[in-house]
């Protein structure tokens, strides 16, 4: 199933799905940093430098929406005519004989 309306936006659906991937890895990627910080002090001083809530924060503000925007805008892009096609897919289904 495709939607015609959505070829005119092709090029602003894939800039805000690349931008969207792009946040998404980042918050991936800095999560073990503060983690790793994190478990590297005593637990006073990450209470009081407020460890949990930064981790929670990054999860909660920005890899998940970011991660529901990548996919949303992944499936959009899948939706758009003329991006897919079966034949760069799935090629041996082209194939005659055998």
């Amino acid at each position: 199933m495709t939607i015609g309306a959505l070829l005119p936006a092709y090029r602003e659906l894939l800039a805000l799905h690349v931008i969207s991937v792009i946040v998404w890895m980042a918050g991936l990627i800095m999560l073990p940093a503060i983690y790793a910080r994190h478990v590297a002090t005593t637990p006073e001083v990450a209470r009081e430098a407020g460890f949990v809530e930064l981790e929670r924060g990054i999860i909660k503000r920005f890899v998940n929406p970011a991660m529901y925007a990548a996919w949303g805008f992944g499936i959009l892009l899948i939706a758009t005519p003329g991006t897919l096609s079966c034949s760069s897919v799935v090629p041996f289904l082209l194939r005659s004989g055998s």
